[in-house]
């Protein structure tokens, strides 16, 4: 019996691990000038954000940053990155009185540029300079299996 237990806790660990290295990792943190200061390395070097999750491992589809800078200038109002399954359309808008940049991208922290556009994304790659991608996350369906193998092992150890 005591074989069984240790069966299904090996594979609940190997699916767990399998099932973090198909998330994709996406930096995130936001900064409002509204805030003050506080989150300002998040507009343009998020990776030296102090936060303990400035790194999300994510089970949606896309990183993403969406920009917000006060209508012809660069001063920038807000910047938000995130992770998400259904992201703007990449590209610019301008409402008159702001400009709103949106970026997504598929791969591991590539949410990582100054909100136009990614540093760690060639544009020549590809699509240009903002691409969406499909992105291949089987990360809900490991959590079934897993979740099916987890349990009957709690349910075996609490009887």
């Amino acid at each position: 019996m005591l074989e069984l237990k240790k069966y299904y806790f090996f594979i609940s660990l190997f699916l767990s691990v399998i099932n973090s290295s198909f998330s994709i990792k996406c930096y995130t943190c936001s900064y409002a000038k509204s805030g003050g200061i506080e989150g300002q390395e998040c507009i343009d070097d998020p990776d030296s954000v102090s936060a303990i999750n400035k790194i999300t491992p994510c089970d949606k589809k896309y990183c993403s940053i969406t920009r917000q800078e006060k209508s012809g200038s660069n001063t920038v109002e807000s910047i938000s990155r995130t992770c998400e399954n259904k992201p703007h359309k990449n590209g610019k808008e301008d409402d008159g009185t702001s400009t709103f940049y949106y970026y997504s991208c598929t791969k591991d922290l590539c949410n990582d540029g100054d909100g136009k556009k990614s540093k760690s994304v060639d544009p020549d790659s590809g699509a240009g300079d903002n691409m969406i991608v499909k992105a291949i996350n089987g990360a809900h369906h490991l959590g079934f299996i897993e979740f099916l193998l987890i349990l009957p092992s709690f349910i075996y150890i609490l009887s």
